[in-house]
């Protein structure tokens, strides 16, 4: 068995996936994906989903290793989000990262000037 390489999806990556996208598909069979619970979240709690596909997406998305936020990753999130004027949620799923000791993929440009993780620029 091929060694995968562990990364952290950001939320942008599954809803790309979950659209259909080949090139998130490929990121997700290729690596050993870990989502935040903000990840999961947020994907899920998108009303415009289907209830059958939300259950699909539910079961997938729990095939997953999900991180809980803990006081460690609390403390990330809340010094990256004072360093680099972070959201919330996006601090949290960038903290994740940095706890895990992974990589984030993401299209999202506000997690390009973190430099404490190292980001893989996702393009659809």
């Amino acid at each position: 068995m091929v060694n995968k390489r562990l990364i952290v999806c950001d939320t942008n990556v599954l809803a790309y996936f979950f659209e259909g996208n080949k090139e998130a598909g490929k990121v997700i069979n290729l690596n050993q994906v870990i989502i935040s619970s903000v990840t999961f979240i947020e994907i899920l709690g998108n009303k415009n989903i289907p209830v059958s596909r939300r259950d699909l997406m539910n079961d997938f998305l729990r095939s997953m290793v999900i991180v809980e936020t803990n006081p460690i990753i609390n403390n990330i999130a809340a010094e990256f989000k004072l360093l680099y004027s972070l959201q919330t949620p996006d601090a949290i799923i960038a903290a994740t990262a940095k706890y895990q000791n992974s990589r984030l993929v993401t299209a999202d440009k506000a997690f390009f000037k973190i430099k404490e993780i190292e980001i893989i620029k996702f393009s659809k």
